[in-house]
């Protein structure tokens, strides 16, 4: 098709802060993760969708939905103030799980 771009599991962009691999952060109403290091107007490459490993703050059960909080740059249950970014696929309390990153549920 003539107007295709790319597939979208992991985009170029712009960097439009400082950030590390593997750091999550917002890109307007888009929670993305950086694949690698970058300064601010780096070509960075994100990933928009997949699962990932992110720690949550406080419990988690399996299928629950999870939001980004920007200014804590925490990912938790609770929707005050959060975007969400996707589901826990595994429960845990304040530790490491794997999470279905999903753009869909992002855009506010």
């Amino acid at each position: 098709m003539k107007n295709f771009v790319c597939s979208t599991e992991v985009v170029n962009i712009e960097a439009t802060e400082k950030v590390t691999s593997g750091q999550i952060f917002l890109l307007g109403s888009l929670v993305v993760v950086a694949n690698n290091d970058a300064e601010i107007g780096d070509r960075l490459a994100v990933t928009t969708t997949g699962v990932l490993n992110f720690k949550v703050i406080g419990a988690c059960t399996a299928g629950q939905l999870l939001y980004y909080h920007a200014a804590k740059k925490e990912i938790d249950t609770s929707p005050n103030l959060g975007v969400a970014i996707g589901v826990a696929l595994d429960a845990g309390n304040n530790q490491e799980v794997r999470v279905f990153l999903s753009p869909l549920v992002a855009i506010k």
